[in-house]
């Protein structure tokens, strides 16, 4: 076996593992964007990946340029950078007059040099609400066993 037909069947299965890590991460239900940052002020900054989950929670067409997508969402963006070294927050939205809660964590990553940052988050609301109306169904049989 020749030293360019290794090459060809690595790069070859390198290719099917990254299309098996995009087919997965188009499946699940929460948002997942990948922004390749750039290092010149004047550059901008390109959306390597950026899922349907992402596309439908935010009610945004899938960017290819962060500076496009801050122009949209621009608090959204605004708590990206934030943490864009790292860690978790929570973020209350407006999405057609609607309000949205997510749980939104960054975490940095440096791949062959170039800086990336991704960004996954989730809508909370439904859980919240839950757990909410858990609460009170327990507070209420506790009045009701009481009395």
């Amino acid at each position: 076996m020749t030293l360019s037909r290794i090459h060809k069947d690595i790069q070859l299965e390198q290719d099917a593992i990254f299309q098996l890590i995009k087919t997965i991460l188009e499946q699940v239900p929460v948002g997942v964007i990948v922004v390749k940052k750039t290092k010149a002020a004047n550059e901008k900054s390109e959306i390597s990946f950026f899922n349907i989950a992402a596309s439908n929670l935010l009610n945004v067409p899938a960017y290819s340029y962060w500076h496009r997508f801050e122009e949209h969402l621009p608090i959204f963006a605004a708590e990206v950078e934030k943490i864009d070294t790292g860690g978790k927050r929570f973020l209350e939205l407006k999405i057609q007059d609607k309000f949205i809660q997510l749980s939104m964590e960054v975490i940095p990553l440096n791949l062959y040099g170039a800086d990336h940052i991704i960004i996954s988050f989730q809508n909370i609301k439904d859980e919240i609400e839950q757990k909410e109306t858990e609460a009170w169904n327990r507070l209420i049989g506790v009045i009701f066993t009481k009395s």
